[in-house]
């Protein structure tokens, strides 16, 4: 074997570990904000697609107009508020936490899927393989300035268990939509 086979090996294999790291601790986070957004969808669908066209309409609805976005967005979330706001001010109430913690769960995803992996050699000659539980994340700030944040197996765990309380929440939400909706009752 040549010795640029080998320069390129030995790069190659901490990187692809690095990279098996970040689907780990980013992969769950991306997977669980893709059904939130899903979830938010239906919510707005259903709210404006009541007519007897039925789920036809809806689902060309959501086609058409909600999923032009690449990811969940601070833009559907408004949309989301302002219907619950305005027309089920009782879930609203009953779920008072859940924009602001939807809000945090969007501006962190974003951030997250806007960062990139440290691969520099440098952060790759001081990792320790046999049990990694973190990756360092680079991003750079309106000015041009370059951050790095290490973010932890753990605190994804954490986020993970915001993003289930979150689902469920939506999950509830959607089934008194969708209940709502159908039998014409309202609050």
């Amino acid at each position: 074997m040549s010795n640029s086979n080998k320069d390129s090996e030995n790069t190659n294999r901490p990187l692809a570990k690095l990279t098996e790291f970040d689907v780990n601790i980013r992969g769950a986070f991306f997977v669980n904000l893709v059904s939130i957004d899903g979830i938010i969808k239906e919510i707005i669908s259903f709210h404006f697609c009541s007519d007897s066209g039925g789920d036809d309409k809806r689902k060309q609805f959501i086609s058409l107009f909600l999923n032009d976005r690449c990811s969940i967005s601070l833009e559907t979330l408004h949309i989301l508020e302002e219907i619950l706001k305005h027309n089920y001010p009782d879930l609203i109430q009953e779920y008072s936490k859940l924009v602001n913690e939807l809000r945090e769960i969007i501006t962190f995803g974003n951030w997250l899927s806007y960062s990139n992996l440290d691969i520099s050699k440098g952060y790759l000659a001081k990792l320790d393989f046999t049990n990694e539980d973190k990756i360092q994340l680079i991003s750079y700030d309106s000015t041009g300035h370059t951050n790095y944040r290490e973010i932890t197996k753990a605190e994804m765990d954490e986020r993970l268990v915001d993003c289930l309380d979150i689902y469920l929440a939506l999950e509830d939400i959607l089934a008194e939509v969708r209940d709502r909706v159908l039998t014409g009752r309202s609050n």
